[in-house]
């Protein structure tokens, strides 16, 4: 994946938390502060982020090791 397509989706994911900020901030479980702190991060719309995520592997990888980092982090 480019990096324009990184930040490409990163811009748009940015709309998705805006509207999921409070509720996001209340969750409890590591793996969905960890979420939250994705959403927050790259910025995209729920819809475009899951089409991107199903078909492109690459994206899921480094989404969920990203995920597994900040759970771990969240953590410690």
């Amino acid at each position: 994946m480019s990096p324009q397509a990184v930040k490409h989706i990163a811009a748009h994911y940015l709309d998705y938390t805006r509207q999921r900020a409070a509720e996001i901030t209340r969750a409890r479980d590591p793996y969905e502060q960890a979420v939250a702190a994705m959403d927050r991060a790259f910025g995209l719309g729920a819809e475009e982020a899951h089409a991107i995520l199903r078909t492109d592997a690459e994206a899921k990888r480094i989404y969920d090791c990203a995920l597994q980092a900040l759970m771990e982090q969240q953590q410690s």
